[in-house]
């Protein structure tokens, strides 16, 4: 779910994963990365699940690459989903993750992304920038080129990428290939 209301909407977001079950909260490890933004981000009060507030204090242009490398660094766990911080997850999307049933440390996972408009919902397709993948994965792809990102924008993302060391799959467990549209 992509939500584009900022800040409020950064605070609204942390208090949902803060609503979860608490079997949920004790699995997730919410790890921020606030890449320089002009208003930093700060934790609601009363957060309750496990978190990270990690600032990039040095204003990069198309840094969103290092954020990301930053925070699989900063987290604990051996799974993991990356995604702007404007975006959530169902429980039991968190769940499946959780589980950690046939997933491949070789592997990149995507989801559908949905939009509300008026408490309707449609599919708007894969998010670039999102995904969820173990550590060990990340690291074998060598997580993004900084120096790449940094001269040529962040477009490419390691899970559109058409060159790949491992095989894209989308979550759960629906493998694609350069095109796939899904199921």
């Amino acid at each position: 779910v992509n939500d584009q209301e900022g800040m409020n909407g950064i605070a609204r977001n942390l208090l949902y994963y803060n609503s979860l079950s608490d079997a949920v909260k004790r699995k997730l490890n919410l790890v921020v990365v606030d890449d320089c933004s002009p208003v930093p981000v700060s934790m609601p009060d009363g957060l309750n699940v496990n978190h990270r507030l990690v600032r990039i204090d040095r204003d990069i242009k198309w840094n969103s690459g290092g954020g990301k490398n930053l925070g699989v660094f900063c987290c604990e766990t051996s799974r993991m989903i990356t995604a702007d911080i404007d975006m959530l997850f169902p429980e039991e999307t968190l769940i499946s993750c959780m589980s950690g049933q046939g997933i491949s440390d070789r592997a990149v996972y995507v989801f559908d992304e949905y939009l509300e408009d008026n408490g309707s919902w449609s599919k708007y397709g894969v998010h670039p920038n999102c995904f969820f993948m173990t550590k060990a994965a990340y690291l074998y792809l060598n997580g993004y080129d900084e120096d790449f990102c940094g001269h040529y924008g962040d477009d490419l993302y390691i899970n559109t990428a058409q060159q790949i060391a491992g095989i894209p799959a989308s979550w759960p467990r629906y493998d694609l290939t350069v095109g796939s549209s899904g199921p």
